[in-house]
């Protein structure tokens, strides 16, 4: 995950991120896959497992990624995406 200014972010334990592999019209070209920390943490966490079930499925309710750039698909056809659950309820 890059912040704004382009440095890397360090994920933080409630983080949940996953890999997501997408096809050039912008659907999901796989099913979306947790990191294997996020994984790790929500086999033995409650809630970072119910986090982690929410970023998925929010992954698959807002396919197709239409607004990505077919030109630039080498730059964007896997992508991770991480979800800060502390940002989520305001």
């Amino acid at each position: 995950m890059l912040e704004r200014s382009g440095r890397r972010a360090q994920p933080r334990a409630t983080d949940c991120s996953g890999a997501r592999f997408l096809a050039q019209d912008g659907s999901l070209a796989q099913p979306p896959q947790l990191e294997p920390q996020t994984r790790t943490a929500a086999a033995s966490n409650p809630y970072m497992r119910t986090a982690a079930e929410a970023a998925l499925r929010a992954v698959n309710v807002c396919e197709p990624y239409r607004q990505l750039p077919v030109e630039k698909y080498e730059a964007w056809r896997e992508i991770v995406m991480t979800f800060d659950p502390s940002k989520m309820i305001r």
